[in-house]
């Protein structure tokens, strides 16, 4: 073997040992498990039926400061999370004062911090557009992958952001809808779950869009509804799930194969996904899509999705003063306070409770 050889293996084998020590050090948060516990069952037993159904949803709002209406929208409605879209973005101290602000409102209210979530999954989609945001196409590496995942879990942990909906996973093509948010390498799994271990050492990880996009060329929120009569390929998926992302979300698409109705919606497209994956917590694609609602209707939408088996409903964007509080009311009609309730509502209060120690 001659040196120039030599040294390329060195230091191949240095970068592999580096990675190992980074994903197995004593200071990596690891996820909680979210098995019930006595702590998880007294908050749940003190909250109103209201404040229980409001846990399940993460919403959106107007406005880069919290206003009076904003304030008094979460002590209503008690929404599990937020959403953060470009039009509540400015800067960093602005977002910082937004996330504490709307952090001290939801521990007022219910006891419970939010959910404070953002699609910063690299370019093309960066809403925090001040930080660093490389592309998941331009990711050529694990070891690369998990320095941009501590980096960007870092700066968005110091931003008052604890829940990205990142990575995206879906098997893609050129042309797909989502091909330019994907990574674009035959090893996307082992990319992604690299990712993941830097990512989740700060805040936690939405691994989506599960099973996927693939295939399909137009935009499947705002054109039209999404149907594919195969199930694509999700052995990516299962790799990236070894590093524990402590939700999945799920795509709002037809598969033929499974159900009449959107995966989000279908109690067989769930049992599919808890069958393949075995996740923490099932997160929704976006519910207020205008396709979704034009061929669903928003609240049978919401109470479907619910009684699937999702465990939070996201309900953001698409000009939804009106319809966040029409979701939420949906499915307190619905008297909903069976055992997929409450094991759903644990989950998210063991998860919540990590948050306030601090440790996200």
């Amino acid at each position: 073997m001659d040196w120039e050889k030599a040294t390329l293996l060195i230091v191949a084998l240095v970068g592999v040992i580096w990675l190992l020590v980074i994903i197995f050090s004593p200071g990596l948060v690891k996820v909680p498990d979210l098995k019930p516990t006595s702590s998880a069952r007294l908050t749940l037993n003190r909250l109103s039926y209201e404040e229980k159904i409001g846990q399940r949803f993460i919403i959106g709002f107007q406005g880069t400061s919290v206003t009076p209406e904003l304030e008094n929208k979460i002590k209503e409605l008690h929404p599990g999370g937020v959403l953060l879209l470009g039009r509540n973005l400015k800067d960093g101290d602005q977002l910082e004062r937004l996330t504490d602000n709307l952090q001290e409102i939801a521990l007022e209210d219910t006891g419970l911090p939010l959910f404070i979530s953002v699609d910063q999954e690299g370019e093309p989609l960066c809403r925090i557009n001040w930080l660093e945001c490389t592309s998941p196409s331009a990711i050529e590496s694990e070891e690369q992958a998990l320095e941009i995942g501590l980096e960007r879990g870092k700066r968005l942990k110091e931003l008052g952001v604890n829940l990205n909906l990142a990575p995206v996973l879906d098997k893609s093509y050129p042309g797909d809808f989502v091909y330019p948010r994907t990574f674009q390498s035959r090893d996307a799994g082992f990319l992604a779950k690299s990712f993941i271990s830097g990512q989740q050492k700060h805040v936690f990880s939405v691994l989506k869009h599960f099973p996927g996009y693939t295939t399909i060329d137009f935009d499947p929120e705002r054109e039209k509804l999404a149907k594919l009569d195969f199930i694509p390929d999700i052995d990516q998926f299962k790799i990236a799930m070894k590093a524990d992302p402590v939700m999945v979300m799920t795509s709002n698409v037809v598969y033929n194969e499974l159900s009449d109705y959107p995966l989000t919606m279908s109690p067989e497209g769930i049992d599919f996904v808890r069958e393949e994956l075995n996740p923490g917590l099932i997160i929704s694609e976006n519910l207020l899509s205008p396709v979704m609602k034009e061929n669903y209707g928003l609240e049978d939408t919401v109470v479907e999705t619910a009684e699937a088996g999702v465990d939070i409903l996201l309900v953001a964007g698409f000009n939804e003063i009106k319809d966040t509080r029409k979701a939420i009311e949906a499915l307190e009609k619905k008297k909903i306070d069976n055992q997929q309730f409450n094991e759903s509502l644990l989950k998210i209060i063991k998860l919540k409770q990590k948050i306030n120690e601090k440790n996200y």
